[in-house]
């Protein structure tokens, strides 16, 4: 996270965003993610937090990426 927002500073972003949804895995929850913003030297976001993977499906569909994201990792939507 430390390095993430090293680079997000030195490239003059404002913000680092994520895809985590809560409770989609065993590590994405309320806890963890206290942890990671703690650590995070710029905001951190996460637009589909509230969403199932089903909902981040059709999401990513519906504004082009799906594609793009199937082929970075197989367990993505």
């Amino acid at each position: 996270m430390l390095r993430l927002g090293l680079y997000g500073r030195a490239n003059k972003c404002r913000a680092l965003v994520s895809e985590d949804s809560l409770g989609q895995v065993a590590s994405q929850n309320a806890g963890n993610f206290t942890v990671v913003n703690d650590a995070a030297t710029l905001p951190f976001l996460r637009p589909p937090i509230g969403m199932d993977k089903v909902e981040m499906t059709e999401q990513a569909q519906k504004i082009g990426t799906h594609e793009t994201l199937i082929e970075l990792d197989q367990d993505c939507c």
